[in-house]
Parts: structure tokens; sequence; C-alpha cells
């Protein structure tokens, strides 16, 4: 996402987000999860931004991540009917996508200390 969001101009990228509010002037106020089960509340001045969605404000719990995707039936069509706006990377073609080249490197190290 973070690579998308930069091919077509968007700075303001918020991942892991819980919580989105739009202020009435069209800023955002991002809460957003960050190491520890802790939050961090980000402001954005407006759109574009990018958002990489969490599990919405209820707390993922442990092995069980379908819960993000329970959560985003509410948030989908919130998104389906955003306006779209412009964005700086109009044009924009890719001349060739392939997958990554599948490498592993495992080295077996013996520890002895007894």
């Amino acid at each position: 996402m973070q690579i998308v969001g930069e091919r077509f101009g968007i700075l303001d990228q918020f991942q892991g987000v819980d919580q989105l509010t739009v202020n009435a002037n069209g800023s955002l106020e991002i809460l957003e999860r960050i190491e520890g089960g802790k939050h961090q509340v980000s402001k954005c001045v407006g759109a574009p931004a990018l958002l990489g969605w969490a599990t919405g404000n209820l707390p993922e719990p442990k092995n069980n991540p379908q819960v993000g995707m329970v959560n985003m039936r509410t948030v989908m069509p919130a998104l389906q009917k955003a306006e779209p706006t412009k964005l700086a990377g109009e044009g924009l073609a890719f001349a060739s996508v392939a997958l990554p080249k599948q490498l592993r490197e495992t080295q077996i190290v013996k520890d002895n200390r007894g």
C-alpha cells in the first residue's frame, strides 16, 4: 500500500487505523495502532490520504484475524460511496509486473552451552 500511495503522490499514510473521524472542515483525525496495544492520534488536513485499516474499535482476539474482515463489512459501503479525488499520478503505467523470487536462507547454528 505504501508504494502505491507514493506512486500516486499520496504522502499522508496511516497504517493500522482503528478509527477515522472526519471533522466539519474536512480534516481527518485518525486513531492509529502502535506497539504494545497502544494508540496514537494523528491529524491530517484532508484527502487524499492512504489508510491501512486494522480491526476498527474492537480488539483483535488472539489467533483470529477474521475479526478485521468482519469489521470491514461496515466500512466498505462508506468507502464505496466516497467521492473520487484527482491524484498526481494520472497516466501511471507499469512496464512489467512480476512476483519476487522466493528465496529462503536458513542457517542452522548448534548451541553447545550445556
